[in-house]
């Protein structure tokens, strides 16, 4: 069964496959799809991602992805690195984002996120790095690592 997916810098256009995001790769560790051309609804990619209990690795920056962050994103329990900057997303971080206690690594700048950084965020002991550089965005105020 797949394992890792590594896609990054192929100048790939389209949209993802569905197969991809709808739990035909079970046992799913990386997905890197960075730095491409690549369209559509980061709802319905992360929703479709959030059952996969073994991916860790999530590259999807660098695209031309739109929509919101959903509350499923919570469910990627084993999560360590989430790169969504330089896309067309547009809400708040939802605050399930507090449930990935294995985040170390989150990229959301260049983006159209907005709101307050959910308090949930800075409670993440491992996290290592993170960078939401948006004007539209409230800086958190308990920690450092939301720059």
């Amino acid at each position: 069964s797949l394992e890792y997916i590594v896609l990054a810098q192929n100048s790939l256009t389209g949209s993802v496959p569905l197969e991809i995001y709808q739990n035909s790769f079970p046992l799913l560790e990386q997905l890197d799809l960075s730095f491409n051309e690549l369209r559509g609804n980061i709802t319905e990619i992360l929703s479709g991602l959030s059952p996969l209990q073994e991916l860790y690795y999530l590259r999807l920056n660098a695209n031309q992805f739109t929509g919101n962050i959903p509350t499923e994103v919570g469910m990627m329990k084993n999560l360590q690195a989430l790169y969504l900057d330089t896309n067309e997303i547009s809400s708040t971080l939802p605050s399930e984002m507090g449930l990935l206690t294995n985040l170390d690594q989150f990229w959301f700048s260049s983006t159209q996120i907005s709101g307050s950084v959910p308090a949930e965020l800075c409670f993440l002991g491992k996290l290592t790095e993170g960078l939401i550089c948006n004007k539209d965005v409230d800086n958190c105020n308990c920690c450092s690592i939301c720059l």
